[in-house]
């Protein structure tokens, strides 16, 4: 999948932060006059900066973190604009709204590219599909890569050579030092073949930026019953479905978890130089079966109260949500989307 389909661009935040913000307060760039309501803002922001040096961020919603100075900038900006807009001469803001017209139909042929784009994507994922197969059946010890399958230039052969020299060196060492029960442990774990490619999955979720920041340590022993992942393109309309395929484990009795895109591909026609192509609009999750003590999505904390008037002290125990890759299964229901970027 593309960039453009896979992500969902990021195009100045703390502005569209800013103009969502506005706009729930009554205020609008095509006014011709300067909106109180705005200087208001403006200055409440300002006042925040000023009283709270230390605080310099705020949730803005839908997971968004923005600065109070980037916030405060970004009110200035859009004051800017409006004075300069106010300076215009009817004719001039007569021709502007030519050029927004102009842009509106251009971004309108972007979209229908973007569609056909999706539509070719789809038409070629059949193509894709044999390798996707082969992979996870290399991964998961299903099938064993022939000689001429695994040949592949090594960037340094003699550098690879010297490694397993050392290596055997090691292990024939380790050997000589150790009891006769334990050689013997090591003698039948080396008789043992070891099957496809070991936490072949965990180990690309902890090494990929975004995805080692949502895996904790209590998912580690789920996640190495993860077995494939398979992207599917879905039209009409536009998105994509994202399966999760484990193993029977101890955690939960899903074969399968799921997790749906919904996407939007149309321009605004009261903003269409915000239009930048797909924009992820709705996700839908799945119900995830846990095995009794094993959701690792919630954890129980425990804390003393006391009476006010007897004074006595009781323990009151409640579920809280615990840090989990697997939220990402729960999103909130008709949860909505400022271009923030996806997972896969």
């Amino acid at each position: 999948m593309s960039n453009s389909l896979r992500h969902v661009r990021r195009s100045q935040p703390e502005i569209i932060i800013c103009c969502a913000w506005l706009a729930n307060r009554g205020c609008n760039a095509s006014h011709s006059k300067f909106n109180p309501t705005m200087q208001m803002a403006a200055n409440k922001v300002k006042d925040d900066v000023e009283l709270d040096e230390m605080e310099d961020e705020e949730d803005a919603g839908d997971g968004v973190v923005v600065s109070k100075r980037s916030l405060l900038g970004a009110l200035n900006q859009y004051q800017n604009v409006l004075e300069m807009m106010q300076a215009l001469s009817p004719s001039v803001k007569r021709r502007l709204k030519a050029l927004k017209r102009l842009q509106f139909e251009a971004t309108k042929v972007e979209a229908q590219f973007y569609q056909e784009y999706h539509e070719l994507e789809m038409k070629y994922e059949a193509l894709y599909q044999p390798f996707r197969d082969k992979r996870k059946e290399i991964v998961n010890g299903a099938h064993e890569p022939t000689d001429q399958e695994s040949e592949w230039p090594s960037d340094d052969e003699k550098e690879d050579d010297l490694c397993d020299e050392t290596t055997k060196m090691k292990i024939e060492d380790v050997a000589a030092d150790s009891k006769p029960a334990a050689a013997a442990e090591d003698k039948n774990k080396k008789n043992e073949p070891e099957k496809g490619i070991p936490d072949f999955w965990l180990t690309i979720f902890k090494n990929v930026g975004i995805l080692s920041e949502m895996v904790q340590e209590h998912d580690e022993p789920i996640l190495k019953n993860l077995k494939d992942i398979v992207v599917t393109l879905t039209d009409k309309p536009m998105g994509f479905n994202l399966d999760f395929y484990f193993a029977p484990n101890d955690f939960f009795n899903n074969a399968v978890l799921t997790k749906h895109y919904e996407m939007k591909c149309e321009p605004d026609e009261g903003d269409p130089f915000s239009f930048e192509g797909p924009e992820i609009v709705k996700c839908t999750g799945c119900t995830i079966d846990w095995k009794k003590g094993k959701n690792v999505t919630v954890k129980v904390v425990k804390k003393k109260q006391k009476h006010r008037s007897r004074g006595s002290v009781r323990t009151v125990t409640r579920t809280v949500q615990n840090d989990s890759f697997f939220n990402f299964f729960d999103p909130p229901a008709g949860t909505k989307f400022l271009r923030m970027p996806i997972l896969f």
